[in-house]
Order: structure tokens, then sequence, then C-alpha cells
């Protein structure tokens, strides 16, 4: 990178290279339950009786981009015909901080371009779509592949909307949405132009879901302001990596020992953590693994579950951590924690 290029972070989408992929690069089966986050910042998000599975993919790029992981989506469980409610598809929130700037329904609204690479194994006319969080503004695009399994590049232009409701704080501030088959309720027949409702994409597109030989990759997608797709704006790792802990992050089986708890008069033990950035929101937490409390040298046997934030500062990304804990001792501290697997997230 080039002294002009640092710090211009143009590309309002996190992670859109799909370098990181904290959960593991296995692949993820994305049904009608759960919030399906494989790759940082990216969802799958399913509705109706198929499934598709998501990847991070290493190697598997654009030549010559500087790009080196994509996501892999790859049909698991066809859906044939698609319902009228039935959806499919890939999507990407941005903050609603970091989508001010484009003054979305006011007067001032600024026109954005989205560009993005894709390599598919059918052809045809694909779809995707941008909205609000409150599933009351849409706008549904059309893009074509034309030669399969070979990479290429799309750009979107996206005229500003001067009306409607875009949240400007810690919310969905817009959604990128990237259509594997979607039912009629969520198509619209007129791409390329703003409507009042939610829109997934256009009745044109192609249903990626109706075979479990179909697959896509996505990689360097960027949304940002202005008419000209430029370049993919390559930005240091450890930038995307703190980007990606605003909204997740984990500590994996016996990488990091807490120390200094405390046991009260009852089960629980609360234990001071701190995000390594300010996290969007007070995190959820999931325990996967609870470890076992020591004194540095023996195992008290212990069994720790349910896992609670009890105090959080969203300004400095510190608080109280809490859980649940049979070992016997009462108002004493707990020297170690360890062996455990924690994840924290607040994902959209």
């Amino acid at each position: 990178l080039n002294g002009g290029q640092i710090g211009m972070n143009r590309n309002m989408v996190k992670n859109g290279a799909m370098a990181i992929a904290q959960r593991g690069t296995g692949a993820l089966t994305v049904s009608n339950s759960g919030s399906n986050y494989q790759v940082d910042t990216w969802r799958g998000r399913a509705n109706g009786g198929g499934q598709f599975s998501m990847q991070q993919i290493t190697d598997d790029a654009p030549a010559g981009t500087g790009l080196y992981y994509s996501t892999k989506l790859q049909v698991t469980t066809a859906d044939t015909s698609l319902a009228s409610g039935d959806y499919y598809e890939f999507i990407h929130y941005i903050e609603g901080y970091d989508f001010q700037r484009t003054a979305f329904g006011t007067s001032g609204a600024k026109d954005l371009t989205l560009s993005f690479y894709v390599k598919c194994n059918a052809t045809g006319t694909f779809t995707g779509a941008v909205g609000n969080v409150g599933n009351n503004r849409g706008f549904g695009f059309n893009y074509s592949i034309s030669s399969a399994n070979t990479w290429s590049r799309v750009v979107i232009p996206i005229p500003g909307d001067t009306t409607g409701t875009w949240n400007k704080g810690d919310s969905v501030g817009i959604k990128i949405i990237f259509s594997l088959g979607i039912g009629s309720n969520f198509a619209t027949a007129n791409p390329n132009t703003w409507a009042a409702a939610e829109i997934m994409g256009t009745t044109s597109g192609y249903n990626l879901m109706g075979s479990t030989s179909n697959y896509i990759y996505f990689t360097g997608i960027q949304l940002e302001e202005g008419t000209e797709a430029t370049p993919f704006e390559h930005v240091h790792y450890s930038e995307v990596l703190s980007q990606c802990h605003r909204y997740y992050w984990q500590v994996n089986d016996n990488k990091y020992r807490r120390v200094g708890g405390y046991k009260r008069s009852d089960s629980n033990v609360h234990w001071e953590i701190e995000s390594p950035v300010p996290m969007r929101i007070a995190p959820s937490p999931t325990l996967s693994d609870g470890g076992i409390f020591t004194d540095f040298n023996s195992n008290f046997g212990s069994t720790q579950s349910s896992p609670q934030i009890s105090e959080w500062d969203v300004a400095t990304g510190k608080g109280l951590f809490l859980l649940s804990s049979n070992y016997a001792p009462t108002h004493v501290f707990i020297p170690s924690w360890e062996g455990y697997q924690l994840q924290l997230s607040a994902e959209f």
C-alpha cells in the first residue's frame, strides 16, 4: 500500500476480502435456524426446505487482485420449487455508525457503488439487493455470469435513497444481500429502482438452490460512495481483525488462562473481562467448554455453565462476566480458570 491509500477506509464492508474466519474454516450448514455466521460478519440465511453450506476457501481468488480468500456457498439440500415466502441468501450488515456519511433518507443522499468478484459453476442472470433494517426500503439488482467457473468482477451502481428511514446508530445501517434463491414475496420485477418493500432480489434471478451440484464463490466485496468502482481497498490484516472483533471474538481451549475470579455465596462466579476492541453492544456469551478451576497446581474438580454478562461498558469494552459453578466454597477468590472455550458475539 502507498501512503495515500493507508487509512482511507472508503469501503464500508467489513471483511470484504473474506480474510477472517475466527470460527474456523470448516463448512457451516445454513438451514432455517441459527445466526449462521462462519466467515466473520457474513451471514447465511434460509427459509424453506433447502440448505446450503458456507466456508472460507484459501487461495481461491481472482488472479492479480491481491485477494487470497473467498467464501464458497454450496447447495447441500435442493429447493427446486420456491414457495412465495422462501429465501436463501448470503448477507452482510453495515452498521449505522459507518453508514451515517451516506445521508440516506435525506435530500442529500449520496450515490453508492457496490463491486465484487464472483465465480459459479452455473451461468445466467443472478440477483441481489440492498435494503434498510426496517425492511421497507429495498433496491434489487441483477448481474450476469456468462462463463462457468471463471472469476468475474461485477459493478452495481446504487442511487442514493432520499426517502425512508435509515439507521445511523449501532443497529443495521444497510443490508447487502446476494440471493441464492428467493420466493415471490421478496422479488421485485423492477430492478435498479428503490421500492417501499423488503426486497432480496428480482424475479429474473437464477435459482441456485435448484440443484446440489450448484455452488458460488464471492470475494473482494466493496461498497463505497460515488459512481465509480475503484480497485478493492486492501487494508492491514490487523485492522480487519479489529473490525471483526467489534462483532465477535472467542477464547479457544488452553489459549488463555483467566486469573482471579470471585465466588459469591451462591453458585455465581464473577470475572473481569475486556474485549479486544469495544464491541457494538454488550456481547452474548456462549460457553462451549466449561473448563476447570485450579489453584495453579491442583484441579478443583468443578463444573462451569450458564455464562452471562452482568455488567458492560460499551464505550470501553469492559465488564463483568458471570458463570455458574458447582465449586463448593463460597466468598472466596478463584485463583485460575483454565481449559475453557468462550465465544462472545455482538453480531446483528
